[in-house]
């Protein structure tokens, strides 16, 4: 049985939306949103090749290793731990 809506349009039939959803990136892939997480709000790519807390790591770095790039204190949220996963 078909369900015919206003103007006689048919209601059982499904339709699918496709769209794709660029996340910005510096050019070594961190977002743009997890560095902002972390209180860096203009100069991404500068930000990215530079160690903000002093600890020895580049910011991209801390975004592969999943460490705070606003502390030297080590705190691992990838596999030794889930500290800090918001920022993901």
């Amino acid at each position: 049985m078909r369900g015919l809506g206003q103007h006689g349009k048919d209601l059982t039939k499904t339709h699918a939306l496709a769209y794709t959803i660029t996340i910005p990136r510096t050019s070594s892939g961190t977002p743009y949103r997890w560095l902002y997480n972390y209180g860096i709000t203009n100069g991404y790519e500068a930000a990215d090749t530079t160690d903000t807390d002093s600890d020895g790591f580049f910011t991209w770095q801390e975004w592969i290793a999943y460490t705070d790039p606003t502390t030297m204190v080590f705190s691992s949220t990838g596999p030794l731990g889930n500290a800090g996963m918001k920022n993901r």
